[in-house]
Order: C-alpha cells, then structure tokens, then sequence
C-alpha cells in the first residue's frame, strides 16, 4: 500500500490520500487515469517516457488506441494549464 504523500511542483499540490490535485483557489478530482498518469509522470520526471512504458504502467499493458493516451495527456494539460507550445509540465518529443 502507497503512502500518503503530498507531491508539490509549481502552484499546484497532488494528494495521494484524496487523489485531488489543488492549486491556491481549487482542488480537482482527477479521473483515475489522468491521476495515474501524472503520479507516473511526478515520479519518472525529467526522463522521456516511451509510449509503450505508459500503456505497460498506467494502462496495466491493456491493448489501448494511441488517442486514449492523447486523450489523458490532453486532460491532464487541460487541468495544468499547461499549453503544449509553451509546456511548463508536460513535453512531447
């Protein structure tokens, strides 16, 4: 069992207790992907992540359609407000 743990990077504060990701005026309850997929991001960062490796942890290695992980990054963006042109959190090579 994961400890609770809070992870904190620019203005915003992931707890791994309530799964809610807050910035200084709200919190948002990620869905369990996305939540998945930025604690995978929180723990792996400053490294390029394949593809594969996200669909083999994130998506437990179920075969999937490369837009559900469009999908889930773009969700995940969305809630940074992180813009792929100017990306402060999330790169794509």
């Amino acid at each position: 069992m994961e400890q609770n743990i809070t992870y904190a990077f620019g203005p915003f504060r992931l707890d791994t207790a309530t799964q809610l990701l807050c910035n200084e005026k709200s919190c948002v309850n990620l869905t369990p992907k996305v939540y998945r997929l930025l604690l995978y991001f929180l723990h792996h960062s400053g490294r390029l992540i394949s593809h594969e490796e996200l669909f083999d942890t994130v998506w437990d290695g179920r075969i999937v359609d490369d837009s559900a992980l469009r999908l889930a990054v773009n969700s995940l963006r969305n809630v940074l407000r992180d813009e792929r042109k100017s990306s402060q959190y999330i790169s794509t090579v």
